[in-house]
């Protein structure tokens, strides 16, 4: 992750975020409609934003201007588009 990024983790995976990227800016959500708007609008204040994430709550990923970098089994990692 480029330094002027941030990362927006599912709430399953926010523990393992946090472990492995201490000193980056990580913004937890539950649902769809849970803090997943709130963590994009304060994503937008980096040039790059990360959402690590699980179907079915990648659906407003998909759909929001971001591209999928990386999958493994259900976790996929997706990259804001600029």
């Amino acid at each position: 992750m480029p330094s002027d990024s941030c990362l927006i983790a599912h709430e399953s995976l926010y523990g393992w975020a946090y472990l492995s990227l201490p000193f980056r800016p990580i913004y937890e959500y539950s649902f769809m409609d849970v803090g997943l708007s709130n963590a994009l609008f304060k994503a937008g204040w980096f040039n790059c934003t990360y959402v690590l994430t699980l179907p079915p709550y990648d659906y407003l990923i998909w759909n929001g201007g971001f591209e999928l970098v990386f999958r493994l089994g259900l976790i996929e990692v997706f990259r804001s588009v600029n």
